[in-house]
């Protein structure tokens, strides 16, 4: 869909179709991406500041024993 989004933003913008109805479901749908664009940056922004290891699955897949033993020894190799 974004791909078929894009081509159509560019056919408008560039003046090729001149039919007004259709410039605003362009801009329409660029704001639409352009909130899921942010949407996602600012999730992104929250999970790193959070910590990798406050996620669910990285607690689920620290319970694991097996994972957590080779967790500890990597950060013990490197202090």
């Amino acid at each position: 869909m974004p791909e078929k989004e894009f081509a159509f933003l560019i056919v408008v913008l560039t003046g090729k179709i001149n039919i007004p109805a259709l410039d605003y479901i362009a801009y329409i749908l660029s704001a639409y991406a352009l909130i899921i664009c942010v949407t996602a940056i600012l999730k992104i922004i929250n999970f790193v500041r959070n910590g990798v290891s406050e996620h669910p699955f990285m607690k689920w897949l620290l319970s694991v024993p097996i994972v957590e033993k080779i967790i500890h020894e990597k950060n013990s190799e490197q202090k």
